[in-house]
């Protein structure tokens, strides 16, 4: 079930179904929005900047915070460094795990005067059992050390993450290759992955890829529109080449894992994630 919904988080949010992962991508602070400016050139000076959406709320701040004390698993919530902490003192009902970068590449610089970001945070979390830490399971690789960067272009550990440019696409649109990373690291076929801030649908069509269910809210009509139209329809060449390039970097990364050697089993673990990852590439392949 892959459902794209026209709908703010902040008025449906006790009507939600209950849910295995959260993956979402909320909107920037208010501090990028205010920083938000282009220097000008020949003269033209400062000039402001317009993202094309609301800045983060307190309301929907508190909103996501509350699905991540809901989900009976994973959660990985997007995030500029500067709002890192305060998402971890919102989602204080969940287990906080720990900081990913992605670093992205493209990110715009959105002043000429200093160095623009090249990086976003992914914050994870996991539920707890009456406020106490339980056994967790995930299908990620070993190291995430090249999480959207291509260190060694021979072993091609992970292709990188590169952020969209171009044309016809949401202001803070993610890779399709990202959300499959998530998406398949941080849920189980068959479970119900949701994502409040859905933006132009990348989280669900990474879940219909990928044998997982969808519950996606967008706010924005037209936005929602155009999500449910691309997770429906059939991949476009953009997301048809994203897809493949997936499915044979983490095919590449998965096969290398050894099978297990330590006497008392403490890399089966290890191997069991691998061919979970393995298993995964092969449904994406089906799928496009």
């Amino acid at each position: 079930m892959i459902e794209v919904v026209h709908a703010d988080l902040l008025e449906c949010l006790d009507s939600l179904p209950p849910f295995d992962a959260l993956i979402t991508d909320p909107p920037y602070s208010p501090h990028v929005h205010e920083n938000a400016t282009s220097a000008g050139t020949g003269g033209m000076g400062v000039r402001e900047r317009d993202l094309g959406f609301d800045a983060l709320s307190r309301d929907l701040r508190g909103a996501v915070a509350s699905l991540a004390a809901r989900a009976s698993r994973w959660s990985c919530i997007f995030s500029d460094f500067e709002g890192c902490y305060a998402w971890m003192g919102a989602c204080e009902r969940a287990e906080y795990i720990r900081t990913v970068p992605w670093v992205r590449w493209s990110q715009p610089q959105l002043s000429g005067d200093r160095p623009c970001t090249g990086a976003e945070a992914v914050l994870v979390f996991h539920a707890t059992n009456a406020g106490k830490p339980f056994r967790k399971h995930w299908n990620g690789p070993g190291s995430l050390v090249a999480f959207g960067v291509d260190y060694d272009a021979e072993a091609r550990t992970h292709a990188p993450r590169r952020a969209l440019r171009g044309k016809d696409k949401h202001p803070t649109e993610k890779p399709l290759d990202l959300m499959l990373d998530l998406v398949s690291w941080f849920s189980d076929p068959g479970e119900l992955v949701l994502d409040p801030c859905a933006g132009s649908g990348t989280t669900a069509l990474a879940c219909r890829l990928l044998g997982r269910s969808c519950l996606a809210l967008e706010r924005d009509a037209e936005w929602a529109r155009r999500a449910k139209a691309r997770v429906d329809s059939v991949l476009s060449d953009r997301d048809r080449v994203r897809a493949q390039e997936w499915c044979a970097s983490t095919s590449a990364e998965a096969s290398r894992v050894p099978a297990p050697k330590a006497e008392n089993g403490s890399d089966v673990k290890t191997r069991e994630r691998a061919q979970r990852r393995e298993s995964d590439a092969a449904r994406v392949r089906v799928a496009t």
